[in-house]
């Protein structure tokens, strides 16, 4: 659903809106290759948003990969803490969650962007999608692994090393679902690629 209220229209076909996250040059790299095919195979229209400490940065990264961010979220000052960042970055994703009100929300990896967008989405009974970095640190006592957690508890479906196929199913799954609770949804995935 867009700002007015609607749903994504192209040609008169109505598409449903996934807010799609990015909040890392990790990220960036990771959902570009697959930003395309996703679209294609979902049917779904993806919003995509670059923020985080760095938001500049991942915008530019997303456009010169040809997937430009149709929102950059900027954070008006220097965070100082780990706290203080995941605040800022929370009030702002949020009132971009309740001005769109996307019919799921897609994060990748483990920054506190992607936490603070799935908590937003999760407090208004939007659906949340966890692409996991193929390449994440192992669980430990890092600050990345426990983000990682928290994401996986909110997310209504969690996915490890996605391709592009798995994403757009899940995607197309969960746009066509009806809620189940808030911010959860029972939406069957493919085997093996997802944990819940």
């Amino acid at each position: 659903m867009n700002a007015t209220g609607e749903t994504a229209t192209t040609a008169g076909a109505v598409h449903p809106e996934v807010m799609v996250v990015v909040a890392t040059g990790r990220d960036a790299a990771g959902w570009a290759p697959m930003a395309a095919e996703v679209g294609v195979r979902s049917g779904v229209h993806t919003l995509v948003v670059a923020t985080g400490m760095a938001s500049i940065l991942v915008d530019d990264m997303l456009g010169a990969a040809g997937v430009p961010a149709a929102v950059t979220l900027l954070v008006d000052r220097p965070a100082r803490s780990a706290a203080d960042e995941l605040a800022l970055l929370l009030t702002r994703l949020d009132r971009l969650v309740e001005e769109r009100r996307p019919d799921a929300v897609l994060v990748h990896g483990g920054s506190l962007a992607a936490l603070a967008a799935a908590q937003a989405a999760f407090w208004r009974g939007i659906p949340v999608i966890h692409l996991e970095a193929p390449d994440s640190a192992p669980p430990g006592p890092f600050p990345e692994s426990a983000t990682r957690t928290l994401l996986s508890r909110i997310a209504t479906v969690s996915l490890r090393s996605p391709d592009a196929a798995t994403v757009g199913e899940a995607l197309a799954r969960i746009s066509s679902a009806a809620p189940d609770g808030p911010g959860r949804q029972a939406v069957p995935v493919p085997t093996g690629a997802a944990i819940a």
